[in-house]
């Protein structure tokens, strides 16, 4: 009777264990294909923009093709 009871636990552990692995390569393959589909997201003739499709960059962003990128601004800063 001990036996078969130390028998479950370690199916059940097992079974835990793939669960949580088949979870982890779930969540990797939806990363993987956010991150493909993020550059591909816009129709042909437009670019990527803070997440929005636009026909030119806005104020503020720099033309690098299909997506534009914010441009940070670069103070002299600390002032001593």
């Amino acid at each position: 009777m001990c036996e078969r009871a130390s028998g479950r636990g370690a199916t059940s552990l097992r079974d835990g264990s793939e669960d949580f692995m088949l979870r982890v390569a779930l969540a990797i393959a939806m990363l993987a294909v956010g991150a493909a589909g993020a550059s591909a997201a816009c129709p042909r003739g437009l670019k990527e923009a803070a997440g929005a499709c636009v026909a030119s960059c806005p104020g503020g962003y720099d033309d690098q093709g299909a997506t534009c990128v914010y441009r940070r601004g670069g103070g002299t800063g600390g002032g001593n």
